[in-house]
């Protein structure tokens, strides 16, 4: 259950341009994904 972080980027970009938010932001600065890594290491 990796979250799509190309999407949501394109999501947060979609909704700058449309007015909702001031200024865009890099989603890939805020997320940390090295626990679901780990996790998925444990499983295999």
């Amino acid at each position: 259950m990796m979250p799509d972080l190309d999407a949501l980027q394109r999501t947060i970009d979609i909704q700058q341009s449309l007015g909702f938010l001031k200024r865009k932001f890099d989603v890939s600065k805020h997320v940390d994904l090295s626990y679901i890594k780990e996790a998925v290491a444990r499983l295999n």
